[in-house]
């Protein structure tokens, strides 16, 4: 009788949870594969799971090399330099931080690296990438590449039109304005690995994803939605202006090709 009562409390905690492991390992890619068609995106999305800062040795890259003169930061003077409190290495570690600098104007006043971490390391850049699209926007402006930031995003990218997005604009790009649709954690994320956090992340094709966005409910610019689409459609739009054709940007990399930079 006693092991009659073991067994359901049992098979109520083991039942659910072996349901949950077949979905998440089996159901939930099968659907993706269905819906995305792409056995590499379930590949980096299941295998090598959420970003970290080790990315850059998975993904693919090119290499670019930088025109001389290189530019240093100046190093502060005992006066000028930051003195950090007790516990300061301590809390930067726990929290998972590789490098922590502090700059003012061109001086480092703090330079600090953690976890085996130094400062000829490679570390993955993530959202800095953003930056360096912006910066680029703006040399493509000043080259007359591109009109003006209040040009609609439609005519430089045609295939966009006519699905409610025609008054998509390069500055609702560069600010991250609402008004494109951007699921994170929903049900059809947890059915089918759809969030397009994860989309923006490990598809193989960005651009081809970035052509399939559709607008939200909100209206263009009413408010801020940070969207990982913005800075992909902002990377298409350069190459094709500029036609993947070397372009050099003053201060970034020499005369380096802006095709490497937007495809890196």
């Amino acid at each position: 009788m006693w092991r009659e009562r073991i067994k359901v409390p049992v098979l109520i905690v083991v039942i659910p949870f072996a349901v949950i492991v077949v979905h998440l390992l089996v159901i939930r890619p099968l659907v993706a594969l269905v819906l995305t068609r792409s056995p590499e995106y379930i590949y980096r999305a299941c295998v090598w799971g959420d970003s970290d800062i080790h990315d850059y040795e998975k993904f693919p890259s090119r290499p670019i090399q930088n025109a001389a003169p290189a530019s240093h930061f100046k190093e502060a003077s005992p006066a000028e330099a930051f003195v950090p409190p007790e516990g300061f290495g301590v809390m930067l570690e726990a929290s998972g931080t590789t490098g922590f600098l502090i700059l003012r104007d061109d001086t480092l006043l703090y330079e600090g690296y953690f976890d085996g971490f130094e400062r000829d390391s490679w570390f993955t850049s993530f959202s800095v990438a953003k930056s360096f699209d912006s910066a680029l926007i703006g040399i493509a402006l000043s080259e007359g590449l591109i009109g003006s930031i209040e040009d609609p995003v439609v005519s430089y990218i045609p295939e966009l039109a006519g699905r409610g997005l025609d008054r998509l604009t390069m500055r609702n790009l560069l600010k991250m304005d609402c008004g494109v649709r951007y699921r994170e954690l929903d049900l059809l994320d947890l059915l089918a690995m759809q969030a397009d956090d994860i989309k923006t992340y490990s598809m193989p094709d960005l651009r081809a994803l970035a052509l399939t966005i559709r607008p939200s409910g909100e209206p263009l610019g009413s408010c801020f939605l940070y969207n990982n689409y913005h800075p992909i459609l902002e990377g298409m739009i350069l190459e094709r202006v500029t036609g993947c054709s070397t372009f050099p940007p003053p201060g970034i990399w020499g005369s380096t090709s802006l095709s490497a930079l937007i495809r890196t």
